[in-house]
């Protein structure tokens, strides 16, 4: 079986795509990137889905991943924040695996991007408990273990106060955009986020993703946590690794 496989990862924003070494977890050639169709009807985003396999010539023996922005229990969906509703209820590996004409494999974008800190990144999570979050359109979470995934974590939707009642619909990074804050500003509510998640879990590290993890070394700087607090290895390809990885751990 080939060692390359194909990750991709569906955000409220973007979808991308790309090959991934499965060996190394380095993406090999260009990363390609469809913004999200309006709305993302299921329809129009397994188009995107069958154009990024096409685009990044993805052969018929690698396996491929995709990261899906909601929980994916047993394959299908069973809430959805940041896509159309319509996605409620179906079978999602089904669903791509037809407009591909290929078998896929599809889990949760933020497990995804977790695997693929996991895998890669050679971190040591000994009897730790560790809460990757990505951080873009929403807020996703992946918990861990003593390096086991618990999958399906919504921790992005947590009620912060009574006026709060939705974190990400607060504290995403796409809420910076649309209420127009600093990025001072916006650490500011990611700091009262991790305070409660912290309150909940009393992780030994957090780990955060997501396109805003390219200014990590500026914000964290205003961040205070009792749990280590750490930028994800791979960045913004996190979710496009961890998804090939799972798909070539699934089929191996």
């Amino acid at each position: 079986m080939s060692t390359y496989g194909m990750g991709i990862d569906i955000g409220g924003s973007s979808i991308k795509g790309a090959l991934v070494d499965i060996e190394n977890g380095c993406v090999y050639g260009e990363v390609h990137v469809i913004p999200t169709p309006s709305e993302a009807p299921a329809e129009v985003v397994g188009e995107t889905v069958a154009q990024l396999v096409e685009l990044c010539g993805a052969t018929e023996d690698m396996p491929i991943g995709i990261g899906f922005p909601a929980p994916v229990v047993r394959g299908r969906i069973p809430s959805m924040a940041n896509l159309s509703p319509t996605w409620v209820g179906m079978d999602v590996a089904e669903f791509f695996t037809n407009c591909v004409s290929r078998p896929v494999s599809v889990l949760n974008d933020a497990d995804a991007a977790g695997i693929a800190q996991f895998s890669y990144s050679h971190i040591d999570s000994h009897e730790q408990v560790i809460v990757f979050l990505t951080l873009g359109t929403g807020i996703g979470s992946a918990i861990f273990y003593d390096g086991k995934l618990f999958p399906n974590t919504e921790l992005g939707h947590i009620h912060l106060s009574s006026k709060i009642q939705n974190a990400e619909k607060w504290a995403a990074p796409s809420i910076r955009t649309r209420d127009n804050l600093s990025l001072e500003e916006w650490t500011q509510r990611i700091q009262l986020y991790l305070s409660r998640v912290e309150d909940l879990f009393n992780p030994d590290s957090f780990i955060l993703g997501g396109g805003i993890s390219e200014h990590f070394d500026t914000f964290s700087k205003w961040l205070t946590t009792g749990a280590t607090l750490l930028p994800a290895a791979l960045r913004n390809h996190a979710g496009i690794v961890g998804a090939a990885r799972y798909a070539y751990d699934a089929r191996a």
